[in-house]
């Protein structure tokens, strides 16, 4: 697992800075978007060396070092160290270089004791740097079951389809007698499992091979595809390493398949189709190959067993009324009939999901493949239960749906439309603004599909999409608008104005100088007034006051935390002095 994480993580950037997206690289290095998806995210283990090689051609990057992060050693690395001589030659010259460094470095003068410390300690690495060097000298990774491009859903009654590969990667040998595959669920691995013994050891044509436990679990049928290095030998010297162990198989006449005399990896590829009884229970599923050695001495019998990835097999809801696709299936739209073995739409069809929201129309010559480039034979647009999360600052309307079988190519695009609800729309938003999105896994997002057709009166929102996966309609949600800063209106002028009514106090002496004074009192009742005005100087009072927190802050010292730190400078400066006066 840590060579994938490796590996995809350095792809990933590599491909990043190279300014390319997953399509335009799958298509330089002819194979499929998906499968180099899960190949940079570490669900699958790095590819052959012949992939490898043109991926860093594609990249520009040098092709050994990718090699060796996917624990490869290039094939011309791994002949040369077949031979012994040059082992031993290639050991001793690396112990040359190491004692002649080690002559050169000069030791610190100390007493005796430590220097034979150092003395001991010089011989004990070069041993441990030789060790390495054979390590890394050995066949790594030699041995490999893989799943490329394997699906994460499926629908029971409906086929499934899936790859294993099997792979020798270095100039080795294998006394191969059986390779089965084991389909089982996980809970019940006993009582629901199919079992597709003695696959075909050469390339073969689709045949079909039913599971052994009958047709109660389900029918399949089998195709082979070996490299042309990939053979039979009758009597060969066998070796190979699995997770990180070595076996040996000793020369016989029963021979075995794998390495035949050339460079580089072999391998050969299955593709297998596997239609689960629709009366199997939904949940999680697994496959198991095992790859079972002839009875060579010693490692006879010896088995080699690799588990895939979990994939979920759902029930079919099948519709009330009947409508939806063949045989009463909502969501589901078989397509057998009018789909050449090529994959070719020999006339035009339209597919809708179960709540007939959603139609994709299909054109007449539109090529449509799976994942494994198999013809299609269903087309399935199901509700996703657990959608991913819609981007921030956005929000899914209506529904997500899965679109199966997942990783299906169209070449040209078809057309899918969705049927949406006004009411679903995000308020303030505008509908103008609506897209479809489908969620790139590799990416982990959500990412706009091109020709987008939007009719609000409608209600419907069409685009070209020319693969299979998640997709919904998307809204960017409106920001909210912020609130409007509250004005406290306050005038001061009005309050300075009422002292001008001060001089008509001045008329009433003129006629009744001291017995008149009640009339005098209006004047008071115009002092209220002026009374505001302080009301106004408590925000002046508060600008004092403003300035004291930072004042208080600045007193509180953390004199624990001074004292520890002037405590710490003392004692390491008497340590100091007195190392100084012993010396």
């Amino acid at each position: 697992m840590g060579n994938q994480n490796t590996f995809g993580t350095r792809l990933r950037g590599l491909r990043r800075e190279s300014g390319l997206t997953l399509r335009e690289l799958a298509n330089k290095v002819d194979i499929s978007f998906t499968y180099l998806s899960k190949i940079e995210s570490g669900s699958l283990p790095p590819p052959s060396e012949k992939v490898i090689r043109r991926l860093g051609e594609a990249l520009h990057y040098d092709q050994d070092e990718l090699l060796a992060l996917a624990g490869i050693i290039p094939p011309d690395i791994a002949e040369i160290l077949k031979d012994r001589r040059t082992r031993e030659k290639l050991r001793s010259e690396q112990a040359k270089k190491e004692s002649a460094r080690m002559k050169n470095i000069s030791l610190p003068r100390f007493p005796v004791p430590v220097k034979a410390i150092y003395r001991l300690a010089l011989p004990v690495f070069l041993v441990v740097a030789i060790a390495v060097s054979i390590w890394f000298a050995s066949p790594t990774q030699a041995l490999q079951i893989e799943y490329p491009n394997q699906p994460l859903t499926g629908t029971l009654g409906s086929s499934y389809t899936f790859s294993v590969k099997v792979t020798i990667q270095d100039a080795e040998h294998l006394p191969l007698q059986d390779i089965s595959v084991l389909i089982y669920n996980e809970n019940a691995p006993t009582s629901y499992r199919a079992t597709l013994a003695g696959l075909p050891l050469n390339t073969s044509g689709a045949v079909a091979r039913n599971p052994s436990e009958g047709t109660s679990s389900g029918t399949a049928t089998v195709a082979a595809a070996a490299d042309a290095s990939w053979g039979y030998t009758a009597s060969a010297t066998g070796y190979v390493a699995w997770q990180g162990t070595g076996y040996s198989f000793s020369p016989a006449t029963s021979g075995g398949y794998g390495y035949q005399g050339g460079t580089g990896s072999t391998s050969i590829t299955y593709t297998i189709v596997w239609i689960p009884p629709s009366s199997w229970p939904a949940g999680t599923y697994k496959i198991d190959t095992v790859l079972t050695t002839s009875t060579q001495s010693p490692g006879g019998g010896t088995t080699f067993t690799k588990s895939s990835s979990t994939f979920t097999l759902s029930a079919v809801p099948v519709s009330p009324g009947g409508g939806g696709g063949g045989g009463g299936v909502a969501g589901v739209t078989f397509i057998s009939d009018v789909v050449t073995p090529e994959g070719k739409f020999t006339r035009a069809v339209t597919a809708r999901s179960f709540d007939n929201i959603v139609s994709l129309a299909i054109e007449r010559d539109v090529i449509g493949r799976s994942s494994t480039g198999l013809a299609l034979s269903w087309i399935g647009i199901t509700e996703a239960t657990s959608p991913p999360a819609a981007p921030e600052q956005a929000s899914i309307v209506g529904l997500a749906y899965n679109f199966t079988p997942d990783g299906a190519t169209f070449v040209p695009p078809i057309l899918v439309t969705f049927s949406y609800s006004a009411a679903a729309v995000p308020t303030g938003f505008n509908e103008e603004d609506l897209t479809i999105a489908y969620y790139d896994t590799a990416e982990g997002s959500w990412t706009d599909i091109e020709g987008i057709t939007l009719n609000t009166a409608a209600n419907t929102i069409s685009g070209n999409i020319s693969h299979f996966t998640a997709f919904a309609v998307i809204a960017a949600t409106a920001p909210e608008p912020a609130p409007a800063p509250t004005v406290t209106p306050t005038v001061t002028p009005p309050p300075t104005t009422p002292p001008a009514t001060t001089p008509p106090a001045t008329t009433p002496p003129a006629t009744t100088p001291p017995a008149k004074t009640p009339p005098a009192t209006t004047p008071p009742t115009t002092t209220p007034p002026v009374t505001k005005p302080p009301t106004a100087t408590p925000p002046a009072t508060t600008p004092p006051t403003a300035p004291v927190p930072p004042v208080e802050e600045e007193a509180a010292v953390n004199w624990w935390l001074w004292g520890g730190i002037i405590g710490v400078v003392i004692i390491v400066a008497a340590v100091v002095l007195i190392m100084i006066r012993r010396r």
